[in-house]
């Protein structure tokens, strides 16, 4: 009898060791951001996320299909992903509290509900930095995720 055998590629293998990363140097006293809707990050990285699928809430049954439930949150978190600058993670303290590390997750997730269930594929992230060096410390690295750590207000590149 044959049995099947799973090959993980590059990517997937990467990811893991990423989401291994996560559930030891952020699942206590951290917040993350991340465009990344998988539940891979909470589920199997055991990190607290600032905002990652509203789907399985009360108030998306409230809101209805095709809905954000949370928009004030999916805006935020747009705000820090895609323009980072001071205001952007000042106001992303000031949701997640000054005592609580912010982080942010860069990965490329692909995923879709079917059936109720998410089904996500990990792939490759580009090796380039994606967030300014003078607000956010790269912490990890490897070919399927990067973390960056916002720094603390006012410290530049070496105030860490």
């Amino acid at each position: 009898m044959a049995t099947a055998a799973f090959e993980a590629s590059p990517a997937v293998r990467d990811y893991a060791a990423g989401l291994a990363w996560l559930r030891v140097h952020a699942s206590r006293d951290a917040v993350v951001f991340a465009d990344n809707r998988s539940l891979l990050l909470s589920g199997i990285g055991e990190a607290r996320l600032y905002y990652e699928n509203g789907v399985y809430t009360a108030r998306a049954w409230q809101a209805g299909p095709s809905t954000d439930p949370w928009p004030e949150r999916t805006a935020l978190q747009e705000r820090l992903l895609r323009r980072p600058d001071e205001e952007a993670v000042a106001a992303a303290r000031r949701a997640v509290g000054n005592a609580v590390r912010l982080l942010v997750v860069a990965d490329y997730v692909p995923a879709r509900i079917e059936f109720g269930f998410v089904l996500a594929s990990p792939g490759p992230v580009p090796a380039v930095r994606f967030f300014p060096e003078s607000l956010f410390e790269r912490r990890f690295v490897n070919g399927a995720m990067q973390v960056y750590e916002a720094r603390p207000t006012g410290a530049g590149p070496t105030g860490r």
